[in-house]
C-alpha cells in the first residue's frame, strides 16, 4: 500500500477504492486510512467513520517524523484484539502522508497457530519496538506490559543477529531465533524448549546404543559361528594326528566333503590314515 501511495500519477478517488477493496480482501485489516501531514484524513476503507483529531496521537507524530509506529495491544468494541500501525509515506525523501491501519490480531493468530501445528517449536512474531503481537499463548499478547512478556519480546529482537539461549521466570529455558521481516517493522522469531532439545539429544544416544550393541551382539555370533567352522574341524584333525598308524580312528567324513582348505587338509588325513592301517597290516 505504501509503495502504491507513493506513485506520483494516482488519483485519489483511486486510492479510496484501493483501501476498501484491500481491506476487504484482507480480513486484518479492520480500518485503513491516509493523512496528510497536516493531519487531514484524505481517505479511508469506511468513509463513515473518522478518526477525528490526530495532531497530539502518538502514532501520527511518530510517523510524520519518519518513524514507524506500532501500539500496544487493545480490545475493540466488538471484543477482537487490534494493534494500530502507522507508517510514513515518502516522496523525494520527506514525508508527504501518513498511513494508518488498524490491525485485528487475530487473522494473524489463525495463521501463525497453523504453523505452530506443525512445528516442534512456537513461532511468534514481535514488533520492531517490543510489542507482542502472536504467540501460542494468548495471555502473553494480552498483557504487553508484563515483565515477563516484554523480556520475550526482547528476547525476539535480540536474536535477529544469532539465536541466543533464553530463560522466563527462572526455570524455562529455550533458544529464540528471529528475523526481520522485510520492509515491515515486525520480527518473526522461533522459540523452541531447551527440554525438549535435550529429549531428543537423550533419544538420539538411546538409539544410537541400541544399534551399537545390537551390531555387536550380531557380530559375536557371526564371527563364533565362522571360528566354529573354521576351528573346529582343524582341532579334531590336529586331536587324531598323534594316533595315526597306531590306533583305528574315524575322521568325520563331512569335512573331507567340503570344496576347501578344511576338506583338503581333511582328506589327506584320511588318505594318512588308511596308509598307516595298510603298512601295519
Amino acid at each position: 500500500l505504501r509503495d502504491i501511495f507513493q506513485a506520483s500519477n494516482i488519483k485519489q478517488r483511486d486510492i479510496e477504492s484501493i483501501l476498501i477493496q484491500f481491506s476487504l480482501n484482507n480480513d486484518a485489516f479492520k480500518y485503513i486510512s491516509v493523512l496528510d501531514i497536516n493531519g487531514q484524513e484524505l481517505v479511508c476503507s469506511e468513509p463513515d467513520k473518522k478518526l477525528g483529531e490526530v495532531l497530539n496521537k502518538d502514532f501520527f507524530n511518530s510517523a510524520k517524523d519518519g518513524k514507524a509506529y506500532q501500539s500496544k495491544v487493545f480490545i475493540s468494541k466488538e471484543y477482537y484484539p487490534f494493534i494500530i500501525q502507522a507508517l510514513p509515506v515518502k516522496k523525494l525523501g520527506r514525508v508527504k502522508f501518513v498511513l494508518y491501519a488498524e490491525i485485528n490480531l487475530q487473522g494473524i493468530w489463525h495463521y501463525i497457530d497453523n504453523i505452530n501445528l506443525k512445528t516442534p517449536g512456537n513461532f511468534f512474531i514481535v514488533s520492531d519496538n517490543g510489542i507482542l503481537c502472536s504467540y501460542r499463548d494468548k495471555k502473553f499478547v494480552m498483557r504487553n506490559e508484563d515483565r515477563v512478556t516484554r523480556q520475550l519480546a526482547n528476547y525476539a529482537i535480540q536474536a535477529k543477529d544469532e539465536p541466543i539461549i533464553c530463560n522466563i521466570a527462572g526455570d524455562e529455558h529455550f533458544i529464540v531465533v528471529s528475523e526481520k521481516l522485510s520492509d515491515i517493522p515486525y520480527y518473526l522469531a522461533y522459540q523452541i524448549d531447551m527440554k525438549r532439545i535435550l529429549q531428543d539429544i537423550k533419544t538420539m544416544y538411546i538409539f544410537i546404543a541400541v544399534v551399537f550393541f545390537g551390531v555387536l551382539i550380531i557380530g559375536i555370533i557371526l564371527i563364533s559361528q565362522v571360528a566354529k567352522q573354521i576351528s573346529y574341524p582343524v582341532l579334531a584333525i590336529v586331536r587324531d594326528l598323534p594316533y595315526v598308524g597306531f590306533k583305528k580312528i574315524e575322521p568325520d567324513k563331512k569335512f573331507i566333503k567340503r570344496k576347501d582348505e578344511i576338506g583338503a587338509v581333511s582328506y589327506t588325513h584320511l588318505r594318512a590314515h588308511e596308509t598307516s592301517l595298510h603298512l601295519v597290516c
